[in-house]
């Protein structure tokens, strides 16, 4: 995760970054914690794979993040790990309308719990 000699997160925050928000929407929402990596295709902020329990978050994750990213961290995290949580089956059967409800409610979650978010985040770093 951590890439110090190509100047990718050399002091291995930003993927504390990532588990402090999958340990928050999990905290929040009783959605079960999920592993993850760094790495999606082109443009997608993230990708489930809940057959792993898995997911992958976009590189643009990679780096010191602003409270603006955080938030949208937050809201990708959020949004992959419903997906996990419906499944493959179902994940793989959403209809638009059930994309756009997962896509909407992680908006309105990142709204919601940002500033919470971010007090948590900074609280986990300093241990």
């Amino acid at each position: 995760m951590s890439d110090p000699i190509n100047l990718i997160d050399p002091s291995g925050l930003t993927a504390q970054d990532v588990l402090n928000a999958i340990a928050y929407v999990s905290q929040q929402t009783g959605i079960p914690m999920a592993s993850f990596g760094f790495g999606t295709s082109s443009g997608s902020l993230g990708t489930a794979i809940p057959f792993l329990n898995h997911m992958q978050v976009s590189s643009r994750y990679a780096g010191q993040l602003s409270s603006d990213q955080l938030r949208a961290l937050l809201g990708t995290v959020y949004h992959e790990m419903t997906h996990i949580q419906d499944g493959t089956w179902t994940s793989l059967n959403n209809s638009e309308e059930r994309h756009n409800q997962i896509e909407n409610d992680a908006f309105n979650f990142s709204l919601k719990n940002k500033k919470d978010f971010i007090n948590f985040n900074k609280s986990q770093q300093c241990k």
